[in-house]
């Protein structure tokens, strides 16, 4: 290439320079970056390396301005020797010592100012992108915040535990805005929309579940007396019963303290009183109380009923064994008469000996089946 063409291609090449530089100048991103040097944080680093790097380029772009002028000046004039020396690779010295030729440093230098814009532009996007995404969580909280106003939820820990969230990220943003925000905004978004969904259905039931919780309470109650009732049949009815529980005693549901009744009564007055969130609350550690009472309840009539269900089973095992006697023509028989007669004394008494009881059912049919097979 001619000395000419190559004084050329230099000073094309420092006019995209120039175009570069000053388009950094009026360029948003890098008047960001500038504003951000120096601010600390992750943000601050990369904004000063940035700066420092777009003021390194204008330095010496200054350097092969002066150098390509020169060589300009050298070329009209024809001397050869300063043309040569202008041209070499270690031409200019720059600021650290080092030595570089004038078209090598134009083409780093343009590929600096390149890197920087686009490094600028990246930090800047990421700094608009961290806003964007905080303004829209702050909005979207803001309106959950209005429907959440509507049914008097507005300072339910969840809201509470978002703000405080969203305020964190806005004042890591404020000190470092192109990194992340201090925690995920959105996750505490969802979390109060969940949470003023399953409000807005339990303030929408909560009169059905009340009436249900009332009801529950008349059913313990019910379970209670019938637990009691079994205890004292099983007593007057059965011989030595075994395994009874002493029953619940009703009386400690209208107590003072946690008793169910009480309770359940305050549980509704706030309601009455537009206190539905307590409420709600309440209710479900009720119910907790509740299911431990009801359990209990079902354990002492099980229990008390337990020996009162055998009779009966044997009492029915008897009629059904003497309905096939009967349906083999066999209910007249003397032995089976005897033993059956047997089994009816034992069962129909009070007290009832079940052992005694069991003991002649088995025995009657016992010789049913013994008689069925000899028949046969």
């Amino acid at each position: 290439m001619t000395v000419l063409l190559r004084t050329a291609q230099l000073h094309e090449q420092l006019s995209q320079l120039a175009q570069s530089l000053y388009a950094s100048e009026s360029s948003l991103d890098v008047g960001f970056v500038r504003g951000q040097a120096g601010s600390g944080g992750a943000t601050g680093r990369v904004a000063s390396e940035l700066a420092a790097t777009v003021a390194d380029v204008w330095a010496q772009y200054l350097l092969v301005r002066e150098c390509a002028d020169q060589l300009a000046a050298a070329v009209a004039a024809r001397r050869t020797i300063e043309v040569q020396r202008l041209l070499a690779n270690d031409a200019i010295t720059l600021p650290s010592g080092v030595r570089s030729g004038a078209e090598d440093l134009v083409l780093s230098l343009q590929r600096q100012i390149d890197g920087a814009t686009v490094a600028a532009a990246r930090l800047a996007f990421g700094a608009r992108c961290a806003l964007a995404k905080l303004d829209a969580a702050t909005t979207e909280l803001a309106g959950l915040i209005a429907r959440a106003a509507t049914i008097g939820a507005e300072h339910d820990p969840e809201i509470t535990t978002a703000r405080d969230q969203l305020d964190r990220a806005a004042a890591a943003i404020a000190t470092d805005p192109a990194s992340e925000p201090a925690g995920d905004v959105d996750a505490p978004i969802h979390a109060v929309r969940a949470r003023l969904e399953v409000l807005e259905q339990q303030r929408a039931t909560l009169t059905a579940a009340l009436s249900s919780a009332r009801s529950r309470l008349d059913q313990i109650r019910s379970m209670m007396a019938r637990g009691a009732d079994a205890l004292a049949e099983a007593t007057a009815k059965i011989a030595l019963p075994c395994g009874l529980l002493q029953p619940c005693d009703p009386a400690a549901l209208a107590g003072d303290g946690p008793a169910l009744e009480p309770w359940l009564d305050r549980i509704e007055h706030r309601a009455s009183t537009h206190r539905w969130v307590a409420a709600v609350t309440a209710l479900e550690h009720w119910n907790q109380l509740a299911d431990a009472w009801c359990t209990r309840a079902e354990q002492v009539l099980l229990a008390n009923r337990a020996t009162l269900e055998q009779r009966s089973e044997l009492r029915g095992l008897l009629q059904a064994s003497q309905a096939r006697a009967g349906a083999e023509g066999r209910a007249e028989e003397v032995d089976l008469l005897a033993l059956g007669q047997a089994a009816e004394d034992a069962l129909y008494v009070a007290p009832c000996d079940l052992d005694v009881a069991n003991g002649c059912v088995r025995a009657y049919v016992a010789a049913l089946s013994a008689d069925a097979v000899v028949s046969r």
